[in-house]
């Protein structure tokens, strides 16, 4: 049996000892619950839909132990409750590679389900952070041994990557605390500590403050790569980041070769450049910035190298002039 079909046979195991054995083993409810708390953030939407067609389970069977007289046994009830509901946290799985070692992964992603008002939009994957994969994964040459900083990370699946890709650190960013706990999360169950952390950003004052999560302070001028997917959503940002990306990226000692294969535009290369930014963005008709963007990352020195439209989405690679 895999890993995550022994995790889904433990949830359906708890699921349905909870609607049928509580009352002959009324001593196990609180363990069942506890193991589901902890078990159920771990599956994928699909997963956890075929548990419960497999198990009969509804949000019903669980509501009754909401008025229950043990107080840990009612609140963790109210918490499955809203995983059945949708209310609840998921986990995703990104499959990338293979790599140049010839080695595939997957990162498993912890997601919010109501994410995707204000402060909650860095609390799932979004289309452009897949983009963004893909394009890391096309030059992975270029991130081995790199120091990698992410802007606006999320949930942190790219900066995980990195990290997965070989380079030497990556710093994970974002602003909201509630986002960066998860991001942290997500860091530690993908097994990347050594390499990835996660710091506070607010690029309105380019300040570096500490998040509760991270001991460390981004350093400026330290980092080889930067990037970036889906972070402009007002027009005040289309015009900070770039001056953000210039802020923390090292001055560009060597820039060669690069070629823009604008007719399939599938594998860019990117060669001897120590210094750039990848960065994709969403919907340019919805995100007004956009355009912005593009103006002041020429103003602020850099060079487009490669550009292409996927569907709403467009890809970038800058490097320092």
């Amino acid at each position: 049996m895999t890993e995550r079909a022994a995790l889904c046979e433990q949830v359906y195991n708890r699921l349905y000892d909870l609607k049928w054995h509580s009352t002959i083993y009324p001593n196990e409810v609180k363990n069942w619950f506890k193991v589901l708390v902890q078990k159920l953030p771990m599956l994928t939407r699909q997963e956890m839909e075929s548990i419960l067609q497999r198990s009969e389970i509804t949000t019903s069977s669980i509501v009754r132990f909401l008025q229950s007289k043990d107080a840990e046994i009612m609140e963790n009830a109210s918490v499955i409750v809203g995983y059945l509901s949708g209310q609840g946290v998921h986990s995703s799985l990104h499959s990338f590679g293979p790599l140049l070692n010839g080695q595939s992964f997957e990162i498993n992603i912890r997601e919010e389900a109501f994410a995707g008002q204000g402060e909650r939009l860095g609390a799932r994957v979004w289309p452009s952070a897949d983009h963004l994969l893909r394009l890391c994964c096309i030059h992975e040459s270029q991130f081995v041994g790199k120091r990698v900083l992410e802007l606006g990370c999320g949930v942190g699946l790219n900066g995980i990557a990195c990290a997965k890709m070989g380079c030497a650190s990556v710093v994970l960013t974002d602003y909201e605390d509630s986002i960066l706990q998860n991001t942290q999360r997500n860091v530690e169950s993908n097994n990347v500590v050594n390499v990835a952390s996660v710091s506070k950003l607010d690029w309105r004052s380019i300040s570096h403050t500490e998040s509760e999560n991270s001991e460390r302070v981004v350093p400026e001028k330290d980092f080889d790569i930067v990037i970036a997917a889906d972070v402009i959503y007002d027009e005040w940002q289309a015009s900070v980041l770039p001056k953000v990306i210039r802020n923390f990226l090292k001055p560009n000692g060597r820039q060669d070769v690069i070629s823009n294969n604008e007719n399939d535009g599938l594998n860019p290369t990117l060669e001897h450049s120590n210094t750039a930014c990848f960065v994709v963005l969403g919907d340019r008709q919805a995100r007004k910035g956009i355009p912005e963007f593009e103006k002041e990352m020429l103003s602020n020195g850099f060079s487009l190298v490669y550009q292409r439209h996927i569907g709403k989405e467009t890809e970038y690679i800058y490097v320092v002039c």
